[in-house]
């Protein structure tokens, strides 16, 4: 719940439409106490709960950005359909911009979007891995930072959980800044929460 620390939730996008197992369905997330919040979107169950201060999202150049177009019924829909594809070109740096703008609105709170290639090799990793260092620079120190591993592709959370072990082997005050982990487990029709703070701690 809001409280006197400031927040930054840190999610992911994965799936486009384009792909078998594309979109995301909508859902009963269920938290420890009992309480429960309805969405197809972990994210928004966190914004309810947690009510962060501000919100960084990481997605690669073909995650269903369409699917937060949709939300706040941007003209970039349908061609983020097509470009989120498996063969589409992906999102631009200016529909970043123009959907992260409308997502500031629409959650009210400071948004900032983020997308990578998705091609993730060996030859490409370290690049990446800076690229999710460069994410974290928007995160204020002296926020807790939240972050929510429901949503994405597989190496994400490997990536960012790394970059944030070298962020703070790098910088001393990092190393004071509390993180917790958060896992919206789809379960169907009632999908649990697993907190996860215990295997950064």
């Amino acid at each position: 719940m809001k409280g006197g620390v400031s927040k930054t939730l840190l999610t992911f996008l994965g799936g486009s439409r384009g792909k078998a197992d594309a979109g995301y369905s909508e859902t009963v997330y269920q938290w420890g106490d009992g309480s429960t919040n309805t969405t197809d979107l972990f994210a928004e169950a966190l914004l309810k709960r947690w009510k962060p201060d501000r919100l960084v999202l990481i997605g690669t150049r073909t995650s269903a950005w369409d699917h937060l177009a949709v939300r706040i019924n941007s003209p970039l829909y349908e061609d983020l359909i097509e470009s989120c594809s498996e063969s589409g070109k992906g999102i631009s740096d200016e529909e970043i911009f123009s959907l992260c703008d409308g997502l500031k609105t629409f959650w009210g709170l400071p948004v900032e979007l983020f997308a990578h290639d998705s091609d993730l090799s060996n030859g490409n990793a370290l690049k990446t891995l800076m690229f999710y260092v460069d994410c974290l620079e928007r995160v204020p120190v002296d926020h807790e930072l939240i972050l929510d591993l429901s949503h994405g592709f597989r190496p994400m959370p490997v990536l960012l959980l790394s970059s944030i072990r070298y962020q703070q082997a790098l910088t001393p005050e990092r190393r004071a800044q509390k993180v917790r982990i958060v896992y919206g487990e789809y379960g169907g029709k009632v999908s649990k929460v697993r907190n996860l703070d215990a295997i950064w701690e």
